[in-house]
C-alpha cells in the first residue's frame, strides 16, 4: 500500500501543470532590465535585474555576484531553443510607455511601429498556440521623456519535462552539440 501511495505521488508530482509568470520590466532611459519569476502568479522563485551599457550586459545574481556578458562574444554563440520544447506560452502581455517633451509626435510614431511589429509577432506565435492570450498596450506621456516596457510571459511545464531538458544538455554536448 505504502508503494501505491509513493507511486502516485510521484506520478503526480512529475506530470502535474505547473505555471510560471515571468515579469519584466525594461527602462531604457536607465538602460536596466528588471525581472522576476513566479510560480502559480505569487510564489517568488527568482529576481533580479540586468544593467545593459555599450559593452554587454551586467547580470545581478545576487548582492554580491555578478556576471558581465559581452556583445561580442554572444553574437558568436549559436542560441539554440531545444531545450525550450517542453515549455509553452500561454499568454504574453506588453505595455509600452513612450513620452517626448519635444516631439510628442514621434511618441505616436513608436507606439504605431511598436504594435505592428507586436501584431506580427502575435501573428507568427499563435500560429503554434491556439489557446494562447496576447495583448499589446500603450502609454503616450507628451510632458515626459519616457520609453519603458512591461511585459508578463506565462509558461505551463511539468517536471518531467524539466528532468527532460536537464538530461537532455550533457547528451547534446557530448554526442552532437558543441560545433
Amino acid at each position: 500500500m505504502v508503494w501505491l501511495l509513493i507511486a502516485v505521488i510521484t506520478v503526480i508530482f512529475l506530470f502535474f501543470p505547473l505555471q510560471t509568470d515571468i515579469n519584466i520590466f525594461v527602462d531604457i532611459m536607465d538602460k536596466k532590465l528588471y525581472y522576476g519569476a513566479f510560480m502559480f502568479a505569487f510564489i517568488k522563485v527568482y529576481g533580479g535585474f540586468v544593467k545593459i551599457d555599450i559593452s554587454g550586459l551586467k547580470i545581478s545574481l545576487t548582492d554580491a555576484n555578478n556576471i558581465k556578458l559581452y556583445f561580442a562574444d554572444l553574437l558568436k554563440k549559436r542560441l539554440s531553443l531545444i531545450y525550450l520544447n517542453g515549455f509553452k506560452l500561454k499568454r504574453f502581455s506588453l505595455i509600452a510607455e513612450q513620452g517626448s517633451k519635444e516631439m510628442p509626435i514621434a511618441s505616436v510614431f513608436g507606439t504605431s511601429i511598436l504594435n505592428g511589429v507586436a501584431a506580427a509577432a502575435f501573428g507568427i506565435l499563435k500560429q503554434n498556440g491556439k489557446k494562447l492570450k496576447l495583448t499589446c498596450d500603450s502609454l503616450l506621456f507628451e510632458d515626459d521623456d519616457v520609453f519603458k516596457l512591461s511585459g508578463i510571459l506565462v509558461f505551463s511545464f511539468n517536471m518531467f519535462t524539466v528532468l527532460l531538458t536537464l538530461l537532455s544538455i550533457p547528451v547534446h554536448l557530448i554526442f552532437g552539440g558543441a560545433k
